[in-house]
């Protein structure tokens, strides 16, 4: 989660920018992507996996 934290905080920081080039609704959709992912990851709701498919 710090990488998602990181971002947040990284665009909230940026907020009146991201606002100015994009919209409230994207800064908004953004916002709840990041922390609600990040919320996810931490009560162990959700995870990464990563596989490698050889022919």
């Amino acid at each position: 989660m710090p990488t998602l934290n990181a971002w947040a905080d990284a665009l909230q920081a940026h907020k009146d920018e991201a606002i100015a080039l994009k919209g409230q609704e994207t800064y908004d959709i953004y916002m709840h992507y990041l922390r609600g992912c990040s919320d996810l990851f931490r009560d162990k709701y959700t995870d990464v996996c990563q596989f490698t498919l050889v022919k």
